[in-house]
């Protein structure tokens, strides 16, 4: 790997800036381990579609690494995820199916004795939490795009590799919904992820006092990344007071925005090149504003303009604000004066924290190749050593794990499917319940080890070691990086012979 230092002082500090305003770990733990614990629902044995290969996966912010914090501490993260199920068109109506995947989320709300039940709207199905966690979960379900539908869009100039990736979505307001028909409404998240990915130059910024190796997938981000999100947190301030539905929408300015970056490696200079750069993007045919879809140029995500022109001129007013706010900044070399500049724009407390960090771990700016986008299909363990749990289940509550390596004596966090760890080293394991387990408990972790040299050395595992810590308070479990490959380590709370919660395979990665 190779490291380009970016010295300019005030973009380290806006990069810290921006690191502020990215999802916290722990924020972004309890929202993998619920993503994580639905999918496991719709793998379990009971479920409708456990006979077929499907998938769950993030979109939007959380698939493009753009998310920013809420501004108010009574906004919400909004988790995006798709349920990609084999199958066809043809097999049911889009009613037909989005009730399918509706009858596992409602009764997955039920199981896990949620306060609100699983909602049903145009597109997807919504899990709201209760527990301060600042999270909501929508949850679209979707099939795969069909070759004819995959083959049109590669004739619009579309990349096979993103093409590939289209899906069938449903729409209760399309005249089709409840007829048996191929004209499904699509989309392609996955697709959008690799085409903003190959926009972004794949070059990711972290910090010098840490090796790119060693820092979580979660918070690697590029460049391009770096400047969608300081755009988003311009947009929220500006619009914090606005009504409902003017606020710029995050698709446009992730699209724009990509469009307009030229591969600047300076934040600074990029946040500047993309706002003097964001409206010429745009292509006005006839009075008639487009933003197209890079995925598929036949979809327009300025369509609402039209019949809402407040939206366009709100837009258009940002934009231009934008450019006022953060052109003079490309220049300015005055950490003191640069920071007092972004205070009204982008919030006093986020600057004081970033300008926090900075003095007190000062530290240039190093910018590597970044690990692609991993999804995680719910059917990646299940291999046929893994042991099915013995136990019937009525999950009340949530588990939570998190990973430690120690490397010469250093103990550092990872996250699950985070960087790749090297051999021998000691690895520990600990669970939280949400809301606690009331005592007495048993704690099972199941390890599922792969490939050769597990197989070889007959360690694939796949059944159930019992914690002999839980009675004393602890939930964790020691385990050694023995093998290369992807493995997984899970852990199940059992109280009176019932499965009360699971937390989903924690994924590790041994080089």
């Amino acid at each position: 790997m190779t490291t380009t230092p970016t010295t300019r002082k005030t973009s380290q500090l806006l990069a810290r800036l921006a690191d502020q305003l990215d999802i916290s770990d722990s924020h972004f733990e309890v929202a993998e381990s619920r993503y994580q614990s639905v999918a496991n629902w719709l793998a379990r044995d009971a479920s409708a579609v456990a006979d077929r290969d499907s998938r769950i996966y993030p979109q939007g912010s959380f698939l493009l690494g753009t998310v920013v914090k809420p501004v108010s501490h009574v906004d919400e993260y909004d988790i995006d995820l798709v349920c990609e199920v084999a199958g066809s068109k043809l097999e049911w109506t889009q009613d037909e199916f989005k009730e399918l995947i509706g009858a596992e989320i409602k009764a997955y709300a039920r199981a896990n004795n949620m306060n609100a039940p699983a909602k049903c709207g145009r597109r997807c199905w919504t899990l709201e939490y209760a527990d301060g966690a600042q999270f909501h979960m929508d949850i679209l379900p979707a099939l795969p795009q069909d070759p004819q539908t995959k083959g049109w869009l590669r004739r619009l100039s579309v990349d096979s590799s993103q093409a590939d990736l289209a899906i069938a979505i449903t729409d209760d307001q399309e005249p089709t919904y409840r007829r048996l028909s191929n004209d499904w409404p699509q989309s392609n998240p996955r697709g959008f992820a690799e085409w903003f990915r190959q926009r972004s130059r794949p070059r990711v910024q972290v910090f010098a006092e840490a090796q790119i190796s060693q820092v979580p997938q979660h918070r690697r981000r590029t460049v391009l990344q770096r400047v969608v999100q300081v755009l988003k947190r311009h947009r929220d301030r500006m619009f914090a007071e606005a009504e409902d539905g003017l606020a710029p929408i995050s698709v446009i300015i992730s699209t724009l925005a990509a469009r307009a970056y030229q591969g600047e490696e300076d934040l600074v200079e990029a946040v500047a090149a993309v706002a003097t750069n964001l409206l010429p993007q745009i292509v006005n045919e006839g009075g008639v504003y487009l933003v197209r879809n890079p995925v598929n140029p036949d979809e327009n995500f300025a369509d609402k303009w039209e019949d809402h022109p407040e939206r366009r001129e709100a837009f258009f007013t940002w934009a231009k604000q934008l450019r006022a706010d953060f052109e003079p900044l490309a220049g300015e070399d005055n950490v003191q004066k640069f920071s007092e500049s972004l205070r009204p724009v982008l919030g006093g407390r986020a600057v004081d924290e970033a300008v926090q960090t900075f003095e007190d771990r000062p530290g240039r700016v190093i910018y590597g190749a970044p690990m692609p986008v991993r999804l995680a299909p719910v059917d990646r363990f299940n291999l046929p050593h893994r042991q099915k749990p013995p136990w019937p289940a009525a999950l009340r509550h949530t588990v939570s794990v998190v990973g430690e390596v120690t490397t010469n004596g250093r103990k550092q966090r990872f996250s699950s499917d985070g960087p790749v760890l090297p051999k021998h080293q000691s690895l520990s394991f600990r669970a939280t319940t949400d809301p606690p387990v009331p005592r007495p408990i048993e704690v099972y972790w199941q390890v599922i080890n792969t490939g050769d040299e597990a197989t070889r050395a007959g360690g694939l595992r796949g059944g159930f070691d019992i914690s002999k810590t839980a009675g004393v308070g602890g939930l964790h479990q020691n385990e050694t990086t023995l093998y290369s490959g992807t493995h997984s380590i899970e852990c199940f709370i059992v109280k009176d012979s019932v499965c009360v919660a699971r937390s989903g395979p924690f994924v590790v990665n041994i080089q």
